[in-house]
């Protein structure tokens, strides 16, 4: 028999356990189910139980389309990788997922697949935006985000895609714990932006440079690793106050780092040509050595 203690023990792990789980919300709208379509939801579904989110689940299938978010407070959540937004044929390029206008969209736990005249993922003039969990895949351009203030993106997996992802005149944007790899040019492009943490994130094999940062101020580039992309490392130009901070820029055609018309790069003022740890930063096998 458990002993009294015991089962006290294990009851108080349960409700830890059940206090820190994270929670979900219950969907207000399902498809298939509630609607026949993505559109249709996005259109029509409420917020059925008033949390303050119109949360539509979608089942792991495929669902083709050019899909628009013009509501606030949408959540768009999927089963998985196998629920798929994939783009309809034709060459019009239109994304096969977009939202303009609006606060409040979240979107998660799905793939989305582009092609060669198809954009992923277009958002424009948002607030509270989030993406989490996230695969985009073949597209002409994998995401792009302008004007999305205080957007929080991570865990997302960008793969085979024409250019990789787009911050653009934006504050306070958050791109943590994503993958970047085989795309046709620059994994990540930072411009026009301030307050902007780019944290955790594996960009490899790319056509581009790993990270592009122009025009922008108060960038933070944290835990970032750059590996074996056909350009630099890290390209900065025309930025003012940059962190480089526990950075691996690795075995890239060009230079770790190249920096171009820059005020405030604190990057612990690496020697051109000089190849090993550079203060925080581990950079080595360059082609073209650590900084221009």
């Amino acid at each position: 028999m458990r002993s009294t203690r015991s089962s006290y023990s294990l009851a108080l792990s349960l409700v830890a356990s059940l206090l820190t789980a994270p929670s979900a919300r219950a969907a207000d709208a399902t498809v298939p189910g509630t609607f026949a379509t993505v559109q249709a939801a996005l259109n029509g579904a409420v917020d059925a139980d008033n949390d303050g989110k119109i949360t539509i689940q979608l089942g792991a299938a495929t669902f083709t389309g050019a899909f628009l978010v013009a509501r606030d407070n949408i959540e768009l959540v999927g089963a998985g990788a196998t629920t798929i937004l994939r783009a309809p044929t034709g060459t019009a390029e239109i994304p096969v997922l977009s939202a303009l206008l609006v606060s409040g969209f979240e979107v998660r736990d799905l793939t989305i697949r582009g092609s060669a005249f198809k954009p992923g993922l277009d958002v424009s003039d948002t607030e509270g935006l989030v993406v989490e969990n996230v695969r985009i895949e073949l597209a002409s351009e994998a995401a792009g985000f302008v004007g999305c203030n205080f957007a929080s993106l991570s865990n997302l997996t960008v793969i085979d895609c024409g250019a990789g992802i787009l911050l653009r005149d934006s504050i306070g944007i958050e791109l943590t714990n994503s993958t970047f790899t085989s795309n046709d040019a620059e994994a990540v492009l930072v411009r026009g932006c301030t307050n902007t943490l780019v944290s955790n994130i594996v960009c490899s094999d790319n056509l581009g440079a790993g990270v592009f940062v122009r025009r922008s101020t108060a960038t933070v580039l944290s835990n970032v690793t750059s590996t074996d992309n056909l350009e630099d490392g890290l390209f900065i130009r025309e930025v003012v106050g940059i962190v480089i901070d526990n950075c691996t820029l690795t075995g890239n055609g060009g230079f770790g780092v190249f920096t171009r018309r820059s005020i405030g790069v604190d990057f612990d003022g690496a020697a051109a040509g000089v190849q090993g740890p550079v203060g925080t930063n581990t950079i080595t096998g360059n082609s073209l050595g650590v900084t221009n």
